[in-house]
This record gives C-alpha cells, sequence and structure tokens, in this order.
C-alpha cells in the first residue's frame, strides 16, 4: 500500500474516462483508460458506476487528493457545475472548483466549464475539460490560438494564462456518424489515405453546404471520380477542412496554432495545417506536468485566499 499523499485527476469525457495519479513529486504512478463515455448507454447508473471505480482507485492511495475535469462536471455528469465566463483567467477557474462528495465521503473536486457569449444565441459556445488543458500547457503564457481535436474539436484563443474566446466543431462526432450510421459507412472501411484527406480538405474549400458535400462523396464514388480506397479519407478531409474553412472566416487565419490532444488526431490536424498555410506545434505537455502545475496554482491561489 502506498502511504504518501498524491493527486489523482480525473477527465470523463463525451468518449473516455481516464484518471491518472501523480505523487507528490509530479511522477505519473499510474494511468487508467476506460473507453465508457459519460453519455454510453451501456452504464446505466453512472453515478453508482463512477463512485464504485472511485473506491477501486483509493484502494492503494488512501490519501489521495481528487480532482475532476471534463463533462463529469455538467448537466449530463455527476454534479451541474456552474459555468466561468469566457474571458477567464486561471486564477478564477482554478479556485472555483465544486465539492463533489460520494456516499463513503471521498470528495472530489470538480473544475468549471468556460462559457462564452452567454447572453449572445448566435455566439454562445461552451467548453469542458479542455480549458484544463489550455492553463497547463507548456503555451499557457502565451498569446496563442489552440486546437484541441477530438470529439468536439475546439478552437481557442489565449493570452497569457486567459481564455478570451472559443469556437467548438462536433468534427470527431460527424466523422463517427458518418462512418457508422451513413449511406457510405459500409463503403469508407479503409484506412485513410493522404490522397483521399487531401481531396475533402479540397472539397471544403469550394463547398457551399456541407450536407450536399457530403453527399457528393458518395455520388463521387458512384462516378469513378472517388476510389472506394480514398473515401473514408475524403470525408475526414471534408469535415476537417470545413472546421478550418469556417474558423478561419470567423477569426482570420492564424500564423501558427497549437495542437492539444492525442498524437494521431494531432497529426491529422497538422497535415491539415500545411494544407491552408498555417504553422503547426504539438504540445508535448505530460499529464505528470499538467497535474502538478494545477496542483500548484490551486494551493497557491487558495492559501492566498485563505490568508
Amino acid at each position: 500500500m502506498k502511504t504518501s499523499k498524491s493527486t489523482c485527476l480525473i477527465d470523463w469525457g463525451s468518449s473516455n474516462f481516464r484518471a491518472w495519479i501523480v505523487n507528490p513529486d509530479g511522477r505519473l504512478m499510474e494511468e487508467y483508460e476506460y473507453p465508457v463515455g459519460i453519455l454510453d448507454p451501456a452504464v446505466k447508473d453512472k453515478t453508482s458506476w463512477f463512485e464504485s471505480l472511485i473506491e477501486e482507485l483509493n484502494f492503494d492511495y488512501p490519501n489521495l487528493e481528487f480532482l475532476a475535469v471534463g463533462m463529469i462536471g455538467s448537466a449530463t455528469g455527476i454534479k451541474n457545475t456552474q459555468y466561468s465566463s469566457a474571458p477567464c483567467r486561471i486564477e478564477e477557474w482554478v479556485t472555483k472548483s465544486e465539492s463533489y462528495v460520494t456516499a463513503t465521503g471521498r470528495t472530489i473536486e470538480i473544475f468549471t466549464g468556460i462559457i462564452s457569449s452567454p447572453d449572445n444565441p448566435a455566439l454562445v459556445d461552451v467548453i469542458r475539460g479542455e480549458e484544463f488543458q489550455i492553463y497547463t500547457s507548456n503555451y499557457a503564457d502565451s498569446n496563442s490560438v489552440f486546437i484541441c481535436p477530438g470529439t468536439h474539436s475546439k478552437w481557442i484563443n489565449t493570452s497569457n494564462f486567459e481564455i478570451t474566446n472559443f469556437q467548438t466543431f462536433t468534427t470527431g462526432e460527424l466523422f463517427q456518424s458518418l462512418l457508422t450510421k451513413s449511406s457510405i459507412s459500409q463503403l469508407a472501411t479503409n484506412e485513410i489515405t493522404e490522397n483521399g484527406f487531401l481531396h475533402g480538405l479540397a472539397m471544403a474549400t469550394t463547398s457551399k453546404a456541407l450536407t450536399n458535400s457530403i453527399f457528393k462523396l458518395r455520388a463521387q464514388y458512384f462516378s469513378g471520380y472517388l476510389s472506394v480506397e480514398d473515401l473514408k479519407g475524403a470525408a475526414s478531409g471534408l469535415l476537417i477542412g470545413t472546421e478550418f474553412t469556417h474558423a478561419i472566416q470567423a477569426n482570420g487565419k492564424p500564423e501558427s496554432v497549437i495542437l492539444v490532444g492525442s498524437k494521431s488526431n494531432c497529426e491529422t490536424y497538422r497535415n491539415a495545417c500545411d494544407f491552408y498555410g498555417i504553422r503547426a506545434v504539438i504540445d508535448e505537455t505530460t499529464i505528470a506536468q499538467r497535474v502538478a502545475r494545477l496542483v500548484e496554482k490551486r494551493s497557491r491561489l487558495i492559501e492566498r485566499i485563505n490568508s
């Protein structure tokens, strides 16, 4: 049994449940990942599922401090926490967590998400989880555009530990739907090819309506303009290209962006950046660094508030 006080960070999102245990020296001790999203219909009672998992994680680390980010703090999560409003500095976000107490008395501090333009229905947007990645990044003190590719891709503008505004695109969610529930799902079964991906990106630059362009993928295949080998890549390129096109139209084309996410997603988005003439840097901040920074920043600010 481990006796030193460590921190367990939980990130329960739309696709996965992940948890990391980091010791007081900032070293990653354990890492857990379950392919169970917070909306997974297989989880009938998410509260019971979550609390039983917490008991397992706490078995070898009896003095764990539990911190949580992501959709766990949403209306569809374990506790619906209030949003912080953008622009939002790290000092506001890191001290605005809300406590959740399990049936066995364990306390989990859940960090809030951030809402942008809450008074404007045409612009309102929200993030939960990505703000943790931004505030604890190696590049958190820069004036940058971060892109967090995933189920819900985020373009986040920052300025010296402050999230100023952001946009969300359901790119990953739509791609998954195309592959599993669409008229091309039985055709787009190959790996993503470079030719297909570039074809889709090019389509996005001239597309007037995404729904029309999606059907054109099917039409191009049946007409011989697009091979079955390139169909999946073209679907990916079309959706990601549409995301880039709209983000650039809304905020202008950035000279550079910082990519935050899984290695495969970041590599795909770096290829899209190359196509659009945008310099991309992949953020390689480790989870141990992120957790250590969060703990240190939170402890220092709370101590200041209470002094």
